[in-house]
């Protein structure tokens, strides 16, 4: 960063005026002779009126002009050095400013803005013409609007819906979070196990969940999953899992490695619903989801080993007869 130029002398008009108010009592007593002021013991030089006073001032604002102009010498000399150098100013360049276009309301067709389209502010301070603006390109404004707003901070693993923003008149908000306030909504890690012949199993009536990760020095103890038996629907036209809430969820929390190797239990799981002829198929996934937030520097085991067993319930045929 370049040092601002020393001040060389910064005296004002006002400085030089009593200044000269000063000297005319010393090299003009008889002229100017000293007065005591009311009150105090200080003698000053009578008041200056008329011409004298008009004299004076006027002498006070050129020197101070002359001042003005001296004070900018160290400046012309550094530029004229770095002319000897060969660096020279930027050109000047036109004012660059951001514009919003919107559409006069109940507008339903987009509208087209044509480069080189002029837009005046309102006038500065002590100005009387408007500032006049061109766009540099052409645009297109469309009737489509902001229905939602979302922010992801991946260095906190949060999230947050800001939807409500859209209609708020505040400025200046932080959508992206603070580390004071941070995202509210933690980010989902989470997998899902998919196995019919168990989970979908109608008298399927308990599970056993064994799971560990395959590197035993990671660091993953302190890591807490929440486990839970989801029934989604599943869409094969949409190439995923539709977004609904399940009709039957348990959930048992744990960490990623448990002591002991003590298995998850899930009890009294409820038959799994049939669905109707042409709706979607209502499918039976194990989910495993963290319940806390990840240190950016913190990895996830690459693999981990996970076993089930399951609890079937049979009803026992009564026998008839053996042959």
């Amino acid at each position: 960063m370049v040092k601002p130029s020393p001040i060389l002398d910064p005296r004002t008009a006002e400085d030089i005026e009593t200044q000269v108010h000063q000297l005319l009592g010393k090299y003009l007593p008889e002229d100017y002779p000293k007065q005591s002021q009311a009150n105090s013991s200080i003698e000053e030089v009578r008041p200056l009126t008329g011409m004298e006073a008009a004299l004076v001032k006027v002498f006070a604002r050129f020197s101070e002009i002359i001042l003005e102009r001296f004070n900018q010498v160290p400046e012309k000399n550094l530029l004229a050095f770095l002319n000897l150098l060969g660096a020279t100013r930027h050109p000047p360049q036109p004012a660059r400013v951001p514009l919003t276009f919107f559409l006069a309301k109940g507008t339903t067709k987009p509208a087209k803005v044509p480069s080189s389209t002029q837009v005046a502010a309102p006038p500065a301070s002590g100005e009387k013409d408007p500032i006049v603006f061109e766009t540099e390109q052409e645009l297109v404004v469309t009737p489509a609007r902001l229905v939602a707003l979302k922010s992801r901070d991946p260095a906190r693993d949060r999230w947050q819906d800001l939807s409500a923003l859209l209609v708020s008149e505040t400025e200046g908000l932080p959508v992206f979070g603070t580390k004071a306030t941070p995202l509210s909504d933690l980010i989902e890690h989470a997998v899902y196990i998919r196995r019919d012949d168990i989970l979908a199993h109608p008298n399927l009536k308990g599970l056993h969940l064994h799971f560990i990760p395959e590197d035993d020095d990671d660091p993953f103890d302190s890591l807490e999953i929440e486990w839970a038996i989801v029934d989604t629907f599943l869409d094969l036209s949409q190439r995923g899992l539709l977004a609904k809430n399940a009709d039957f969820e348990t959930g048992k929390s744990a960490t990623l490695r448990p002591e002991a190797n003590e298995p998850i239990e899930f009890a009294e799981i409820p038959a799994l619903p049939s669905s109707e002829k042409g709706q979607p198929r209502t499918k039976r996934f194990l989910r495993g989801c963290l319940k806390s937030a990840l240190d950016p520097d913190t990895a996830l085991p690459q693999q981990i080993t996970a076993s089930l067993t399951p609890k079937i319930e049979t009803d026992p045929t009564p026998i008839i007869a053996a042959f």
